[in-house]
This record gives structure tokens, C-alpha cells and sequence, in this order.
């Protein structure tokens, strides 16, 4: 079992890049984080006594917690004390961090690993562009065909950001960035 990388929003084990947040149980098998376990709390961002009941297994030595990129998520006291009474001991780390703790631990391990979005910023004018340039408005129409006449460097560009470069065809020069 190896975790080779995370970026926001997004982390790689054994070659396979998963979304959401994860667990690593004892047997290696990776599952989806059961956030609403910890829905007492209104957030994902702190773990309950009842998740901490569904991580632990009979003979884990150790929890690795990634709480995210900024270090976000953290345990309420009764999971603290859930795990103390259990013997065992819990790591809370950031998520680069904690994933480099949990690859170099050879103890018998759980782990759990918080996956931070990406920025708003870049999330919401994404979303906000795709639900335009999908409704049937006049403006999404024109959205559409714009897209039709574009390059595909350019269809490429707008796609994955909004906005594209138009390059003047008798000087080859920029001229200008279109915004979606």
C-alpha cells in the first residue's frame, strides 16, 4: 500500500486517484470516508466519536490522519478519548504530511485522509460558465457556436478556463484574451 501524492481535492494510492476523502483500512482495502457520521458536528472538518467507532479495528496500533492541505480537520474530545481508551495512538497531520507519515510507518495502521477543494475562485466560475453555456438561452446558444469556430487549442483553452487567445491571422501576433 502506497499513497504517492495529493493536490487539492484529489490523492493517488497505488496508482489510482480517488476525489473524496478516504480511509485506508487494515487490509489495505481504500473506502470512501463516511463524513456523515460526524454530521452531530455540521462539518466534515471535525471527526465524531461515532466515525471514530467505524475506523477503528481490533489491532490497530495507529490512526494517520491527513486533516487536509491546510490542516482543517481535527477530533472531537470524545474520539480523543475513544481512541485513548483503545490504546491507540493517533496521528493528526496535514495531508502531505500525514501521507509521508503513513508510508514510512511500520505500524499496524489505519488511515484517513481529508481532501481540501480547490480554491472557490476557480471552482465557481467553472461552474457557473458550464451552467450558462448548457441552458437553452440565447447567450448560451451563442456560447455554443463560438465554441464551433474555435481551434482546438483554443476550444482547449476555453474549456479549462473560460477564456481563450485569439491570434491575428495576417500578423500571427496576440491580440487579445476573450473572456467567456
Amino acid at each position: 500500500m502506497r499513497i504517492e501524492s495529493t493536490t487539492f481535492g484529489a490523492i493517488t494510492i497505488n496508482g489510482k486517484i480517488y476525489k473524496h476523502d478516504v480511509v485506508i483500512r487494515l487490509s489495505g482495502k481504500v473506502v470512501k470516508r463516511k463524513k456523515k457520521l460526524s454530521r452531530k458536528y455540521g462539518t466534515s472538518h471535525v471527526l465524531s466519536k461515532v466515525e471514530a467507532k467505524f475506523l477503528f479495528e481490533k489491532g490497530c496500533e495507529q490512526v494517520v490522519i491527513g486533516s487536509g492541505q491546510m490542516g482543517n480537520l481535527h477530533l472531537s474530545p470524545e474520539a480523543e478519548a475513544y481512541f485513548e481508551r483503545k490504546g491507540c495512538e493517533v496521528l493528526l497531520k496535514p495531508t502531505p504530511e500525514a501521507i509521508r507519515t503513513f508510508n514510512q510507518s511500520h505500524a499496524t495502521k489505519i488511515g484517513l485522509f481529508h481532501m481540501t477543494s480547490p480554491p472557490v475562485e476557480t471552482c465557481s466560475r467553472l461552474k457557473a460558465l458550464r451552467k450558462l453555456y448548457w441552458k437553452n438561452t440565447s447567450e448560451a446558444r451563442g456560447l455554443r457556436l463560438m465554441r464551433d469556430w474555435l481551434s482546438p487549442d483554443q476550444r482547449e483553452q476555453f474549456d479549462g478556463s473560460g477564456c481563450f487567445e485569439v491570434v491575428g491571422c495576417d500578423s500571427g501576433k496576440d491580440t487579445a484574451s476573450i473572456m467567456g
